[in-house]
């Protein structure tokens, strides 16, 4: 009996190794050295991208996808991994798929993302014993593109979205009567750093005006609210917006000999405008403008009303530090210091290549 049931228990054995050996040769080797390539259409520059798994989009887009292979393509089908909804079913037949949907019927959140899965299947069911079709997937992440809040007015009134690098906001939302909404941290780093374009270099004869809504609770010490000066010192080269327990400083210095401010806070080397009222330390919006008049004057307005003006010479301001929103020109002001970090919001971020009349202030404080 122990016989006999050794050689069942050996005829078992190999029964399984049989079917394991089975198992292993026909392991599907169809996709192997094929050429199958993702690519999409990059909505910002036009270009057709490939070997990139992700893109920033905007509601007004089309998400236009490009699947090419050297082994042909029976089918793909689309789903909205986020949903679980099936998107379509594309039959093909050929080497080359294409699929184009407008970005807005996705209903991607607002600053958030939705995943698209292609299921690709090819026409190969039957080949190598297999009854089949061997299968690919790509699965592409489609991100909310939110829109700068940050932008240039050209004297024609043309307006130029300037790009950003947000470092450690809050939080960025839409608000119905301000649009987009950049809320940045108190207590420590974070700010926002506009690109680096050349229109934002104003130079010693270039008038500008910077507007913006803001508000703010921050009641201590003096944060930078924007410029590219650093703000250890206002005899820095350059300019900067400085919060001063619920007031504003608008200070722009050169290290040019002989330059001198001729406002009531008279220091060498700084043109240096303070604003006389109100306090406003109420985190409620107000509107900001700054104008400067090379050779002449620079003026503080808040909503809509002239809150101050000093002198200004005709010099240069233009430093190496690009323009920092919640920071000085470095990034750094206040060190370690929790109270020189300004909690505070911003919205509607304009420059402007000339310098806007009190009438054009109110007008823009009333829009």
């Amino acid at each position: 009996m122990k016989k006999i049931g050794s050689i069942i228990a050996l005829f078992v054995a190999l029964a399984w190794f049989t079917g394991c050996s089975d198992e292993f040769q026909e392991m599907d080797t169809r996709l192997i050295d094929r050429e199958i390539t993702f690519s999409f259409l990059n909505p910002q520059t036009g270009e057709l991208v490939s070997g990139v798994m992700e893109g920033a989009f905007r509601p007004e887009n089309n998400l236009q996808v490009q699947i090419s292979s050297d082994y042909t393509i029976d089918k793909v089908d689309i789903v909205n991994i986020n949903t679980r909804t099936v998107l379509g079913n594309v039959a093909v037949g050929g080497n080359q798929f294409s699929y184009s949907t407008p970005v807005a019927e996705m209903g991607i959140p607002f600053g958030q993302a939705v995943n698209i899965a292609f299921h690709v299947y090819f026409a190969d069911a039957g080949v190598d014993g297999f009854n089949h079709a061997s299968m690919r997937s790509f699965t592409f992440r489609v991100q909310d593109d939110i829109p700068s809040n940050v932008h240039f007015v050209r004297s024609d009134g043309t307006m130029l979205e300037l790009s950003t690098e947000i470092i450690n906001a809050a939080q960025v939302y839409d608000d119905p009567v301000y649009g987009i909404v950049t809320s940045f941290k108190g207590g420590e780093n974070s700010f926002m750093i506009v690109e680096d374009n050349p229109l934002l270099r104003f130079g010693a004869n270039r008038d500008f005006t910077v507007s913006w809504w803001m508000k703010s609770d921050h009641n201590i010490s003096d944060p930078a609210v924007m410029g590219t000066q650093n703000w250890a010192s206002g005899a820095n080269t350059g300019w900067v917006v400085a919060w001063s327990r619920g007031r504003l400083r608008f200070v722009a210095s050169s290290r040019e000999d002989g330059v001198r401010n001729q406002t009531p806070y008279t220091s060498e080397q700084k043109f240096d405008l303070r604003q006389d009222n109100p306090l406003w330390a109420d985190n409620e919006f107000h509107h900001v403008v700054l104008t400067a008049v090379r050779g002449e004057g620079m003026y503080i307005y808040i909503n809509g009303e002239e809150e101050g003006f000093g002198s200004m010479e005709a010099v240069s301001l233009d430093n190496e530090n690009q323009i920092h929103i919640n920071q000085d020109g470095t990034g750094n002001y206040g060190g370690t210091n929790p109270d020189r970090k300004l909690r505070a919001e911003y919205a509607q971020i304009r420059f402007y290549d000339r310098a806007l009349t009190a009438a054009e202030v109110r007008e823009l404080y009333n829009e």
